[in-house]
């Protein structure tokens, strides 16, 4: 069986123009499915072509949001501007000359329909989130279903600084993500206007959480077995008070037959030893479970900080590769230059990516 590292979920209509293709054909080992949130259906029968013949694809024909409704998305002059928020006066000093191309009518959908679309779909999950002015929507609809917690990977383009009403800086998303163990390790500055920003889950982090979340439940449950032993003590207790007033009473009861006086008795007494004898039994079962649990909560402890060093030392040898990647890469280019410039010139046929319908990309200009 073929390993595969999860599912892709990209969302936002010019994801796919920006990196998903290259995420997608540069994944090692592959995604085994894809997962796309394109607003313009007709873009979205565009992409279900192109990845045809790569992993499982689903191509939902809608924009995330926090509830379901139709919008407008508004294309502009400027490659890879759309959106279904309205711009502010920022846009348009961030972009001289802009305007609108086209106007298209969309809906929005809630993160319920994504999380229904990735139900038995490969974990983990790598989102890519190219949405400009509902950047922060598209976060909090993931988080209300769920999806935030389940995200290993986040890559996001946003503006440095809002541009559209609602939207948000970077600044903003990578404080809201931090305490999610959603770190920022990397960035694209290639357009310092709108820059890719890349997270990473904090593996440990998220599964300590996870551990003193499990702790605080039972400790919660450990609570409440002691309400109920101290409620089942006051209750022998009353019993017994009980047991004292019948058997003063019994003890005036000169009339009644012996017989009956001791059976009563009997009757009253086992009763309350019986009762006192499950309280007792149910507490020792509770300090069992108390002891078991502080053994697990040890050995989790031990296993995170194991995990914490495996994790640093994955990260100092993956840093060192991409120091001396950075060192061959000059060397790299300057061969390949050497090799065409010895090479007869021909015209080169551009085969870096797969080309959109040309129908498509003519509405695209």
């Amino acid at each position: 069986m073929t390993a595969t590292r999860g599912t892709l979920v990209a969302i936002g209509g010019w994801a796919h123009r920006h990196f998903l293709h290259r995420l997608v054909a540069d994944s090692t080992p592959p995604f085994g499915a894809l997962v796309i949130c394109e607003p313009d259906a007709a873009v979205g029968l565009d992409l279900q072509a192109l990845f045809a013949d790569g992993p499982s694809v689903t191509v939902i024909p809608a924009a995330l949001g926090s509830e379901a409704q139709e919008a407008t998305l508004t294309r502009y002059n400027f490659p890879g501007l759309e959106s279904t928020a309205p711009p502010d006066a920022a846009l348009t000093r961030l972009f001289p000359g802009l305007r609108a191309l086209a106007e298209i009518p969309v809906q929005i959908m809630t993160a319920d329909r994504l999380k229904t679309a990735l139900e038995g779909a490969p974990r983990p999950l790598t989102c890519v989130i190219d949405a400009p002015g509902a950047e922060m929507e598209a976060l909090d609809a993931l988080e209300a279903a769920g999806l935030i917690a389940e995200m290993e990977l986040i890559r996001l383009r946003c503006g440095a600084e809002p541009v559209f009403s609602g939207g948000a800086s970077e600044a903003s998303i990578t404080a809201w993500l931090k305490p999610r163990h959603l770190m920022l390790y990397g960035r694209d500055d290639s357009d310092p206007d709108w820059p890719e920003l890349r997270f990473r889950v904090d593996a440990t982090a998220r599964a300590l959480e996870a551990a003193n979340r499990t702790l605080a439940e039972k400790q919660a449950q450990l609570d409440a077995l002691r309400k109920e032993i101290d409620d089942a003590t006051q209750r022998v207790s009353e019993k017994e008070a009980a047991l004292a007033d019948a058997q003063a009473e019994l003890s005036k009861q000169d009339a009644l037959r012996s017989d009956e006086l001791t059976a009563l008795e009997t009757r009253l007494t086992d009763a309350a030893h019986a009762e006192m004898a499950e309280t007792r039994t149910r507490a020792e079962t509770l300090q069992r479970d108390l002891a078991l649990a502080l053994r697990m909560q040890a050995l989790a402890r031990t296993d995170l900080d194991d995990m914490r060093e495996k994790y640093l030392e994955s990260e100092a040898i993956r840093t060192r590769q991409e120091e001396l990647l950075r060192q061959l890469t000059p060397r790299l280019q300057s061969a390949a230059q050497q090799l065409r410039l010895m090479a007869p010139e021909e015209p080169e046929e551009d085969v870096a990516a797969p080309a959109f319908s040309r129908t498509r990309s003519k509405g695209r200009q």
